[in-house]
């Protein structure tokens, strides 16, 4: 078994599977067209859209690219929130509205505020919206215990479905996040990547983009080393600057 549930205990359990993705969202924000209009919006995904149902080697490339810049931010995090020895939970959240994946993230937020004020503490995560059902959320997150009933009440009150579930997770970061990309960022049912600003720090997946994406694909080893000291100490105005060579 790879998580054990909350509902018992906060047992750990090791995952086993093989080494190698302010708030944000992997979609980037929308074109601004000269035009203004939300039909040339719709008119150039909806162009895009049978480009790549026609071509379906173009959609497998699209969706690794999208599926790398997802593992991304979600091992950003986890690399950060291991080194500050915080502890991380997952916690899955259903819908039993037909327009759940439209709401869903909007309740969770709700729910976040209700967290904060109950348990004093403010859950900084990355949540993977998937397709499955009528919608699920599917959150890694950093803090403390929340019991399970609490959990469950709180979001049939809010959202109208009571089926939740809340595990911990412990492992290297790397092997975490390629667990949760091989099951849950498929082509068949993944949505949309979002986190809060406090994953990693706001504005990382820009300066990712920015300093860190050609250094990459020329030099990993040397690239990862220099990124992962940068969001584990971030904060440290002269390590930054040193990084971006000011």
């Amino acid at each position: 078994m790879i998580l054990q549930s909350e509902k018992v205990s906060e047992a750990y359990f090791p995952l086993v599977f093989a080494s190698e993705s302010d708030s944000g969202s992997v979609y980037g924000r929308p074109g601004d067209f000269s035009m203004g209009s939300d039909v040339a919006n719709r008119s150039v995904r909806s162009i895009a859209h049978i480009l790549r149902t026609i071509d379906p080697e173009a959609q497998r490339r699209v969706f690794k690219r999208k599926k790398g810049r997802a593992y991304h931010r979600i091992v950003s995090g986890l690399t950060r929130a291991h080194a500050h020895g915080e502890r991380l939970r997952f916690l899955t959240l259903t819908s039993a509205n037909k327009d759940g994946i439209r709401t869903i993230r909007r309740h969770f937020q709700v729910l976040r505020k209700r967290i904060e004020h109950r348990f004093h503490f403010k859950a900084e995560y990355c949540s993977i919206s998937t397709r499955e059902g009528r919608g699920v959320l599917h959150l890694i997150f950093w803090g403390r215990f929340i019991p399970y009933q609490w959990l469950k009440e709180a979001w049939s009150e809010i959202h109208g479905a009571w089926n939740v579930d809340i595990r911990m997770l412990k492992n290297r970061p790397r092997k975490l996040a390629n667990y949760l990309c091989s099951q849950y960022l498929t082509a068949q049912s993944f949505e949309r990547l979002s986190w809060s600003w406090g994953w990693v720090f706001r504005g990382f997946a820009g300066l990712w983009k920015s300093h860190f994406a050609v250094w990459y694909k020329s030099n990993r080893l040397a690239c990862l080393r220099v990124w992962n000291d940068l969001i584990i100490h971030f904060g440290d105005s002269c390590l930054v600057q040193d990084i971006l060579g000011g």
